[in-house]
């Protein structure tokens, strides 16, 4: 089995630090719409909290085998944070 890193190129850890600062965006964007939403920021901590784990064992490959991805489940979030 190829590893992500492997396939786009990248070292595993550029990867970890990516995923790091997913992270980080994620929990602080929760944190800025806790205040006006519950359901988005829930989304947002999750996220958060999955690729934190994700950099601190490097064995998991959640977030980082779904870059691309991400970004679409950010912007889900800030949708249902909208929406109600």
């Amino acid at each position: 089995m190829r590893l992500h890193s492997e396939w786009i190129g990248e070292k595993p850890e550029e990867i970890h630090i990516i995923t790091l600062i997913l992270g980080i965006i994620a929990i602080v964007g929760a944190a800025l719409i806790i205040i006006e939403n519950q359901y988005g920021s829930y989304l947002l901590i999750i996220i958060g909290i999955v690729a934190i784990v994700e950099m601190l064992i490097s064995s998991i490959s959640l977030i980082s085998s779904f870059l691309y991805i991400n970004p679409l489940i950010v912007a889900l979030g800030g949708l249902i944070a909208n929406k109600y």
